[in-house]
């Protein structure tokens, strides 16, 4: 993505700091928060700008998780398997359109010269985290959104992380024209 190296090191060292606070609570008054949302990736030392850029193609979850290559951006298939090329990401996202990849097997047959990348626990073809959106319209002057993190394990589905807010109905007029 073109993004300055020194913010991206200063992100992954802060986020390491604050991930370690778990084990040793002696450091936690000087370690930064764990972010929940993405715009808050700025309290681990990204500019607005940077965040911004990296908004479309970042996700944060309570735990380490694949990357889905049914879902993600090619520039994030490019980033998550060593060895493959944007241009190779890119046919991935074009050959899952047509059809989802049922198994790793089966996506890294499209790449046979790179098939030891498609790890287990690095990539998969399926997730455990969703995010689900809702709009509820009231009348002509309130719009009401939600935006909800769930987890699915089998058949067990659980709500991690709910936010929801009003929304000014003149936005939802231009979106709803374009």
């Amino acid at each position: 993505l073109g993004l300055p190296e020194s913010e991206l090191q200063r992100m992954a060292e802060n986020l390491r700091f604050a991930l370690d606070i778990s084990t040793d609570n002696q450091s936690a008054g000087q370690a930064p928060l764990v972010p929940q949302q993405v715009d808050q990736l700025v309290w681990l030392g990204l500019s607005p700008a940077t965040v911004q850029a990296l908004e479309p193609h970042v996700t944060l979850l309570p735990a380490r998780t694949p990357v889905n290559l049914n879902t993600a951006s090619a520039e994030v298939i490019h980033a998550a398997l060593n060895g493959v090329g944007l241009a190779d990401a890119q046919e991935i996202v074009a050959r899952r359109s047509a059809s989802p990849f049922r198994s790793l097997t089966e996506a890294s047959r499209l790449l046979p010269e790179n098939a030891a990348a498609f790890t287990e626990g690095t990539v998969s073809v399926a997730s455990r985290f969703f995010e689900v959106r809702g709009r509820l319209r009231l009348g002509e002057s309130s719009v009401v959104e939600q935006r909800s993190l769930v987890q699915r394990d089998g058949l067990e589905v659980r709500t991690l992380r709910r936010e929801h807010g009003v929304v000014n109905p003149g936005v939802i007029a231009a979106i709803s024209r374009r």
